[in-house]
Order: C-alpha cells, then sequence, then structure tokens
C-alpha cells in the first residue's frame, strides 16, 4: 500500500539537510531563521536544473 508524502515534512528535513551539509547557511535574525544559499548549495541547485532566482 502507497502512503502519500508531506510535502511540508520533506521540505523541513531537506533544509536541515541541506544546512548539516553545507549547502545553505543558517542564520537567525530575531525570531526568525533565515537561510543563505552557498557557493556549493548555487552548484547542486543548478546541476538539479534550478534556476536560484526561483528562491527569492
Amino acid at each position: 500500500m502507497e502512503k502519500p508524502v508531506s510535502a511540508q515534512k520533506l521540505g523541513a528535513i531537506m533544509l536541515k539537510k541541506f544546512v548539516e551539509m553545507g549547502l545553505l547557511e543558517e542564520k537567525k535574525s530575531g525570531a526568525k531563521t533565515l537561510y543563505f544559499l552557498t557557493d556549493q548549495g548555487r552548484m547542486l541547485l543548478a546541476n538539479f536544473g534550478i534556476d536560484e532566482k526561483d528562491l527569492y
């Protein structure tokens, strides 16, 4: 039996993993957490055909 994947959970897990892998840098700004692409993150996104401009 197939189970649907939660897009929110998948996104949260990938975000955490990308920080751990050094693809994103995490910075706190008050109560918010901000994420910034590293050069390595930019290369990975490009390899997947993702335009960085679509993230902003």
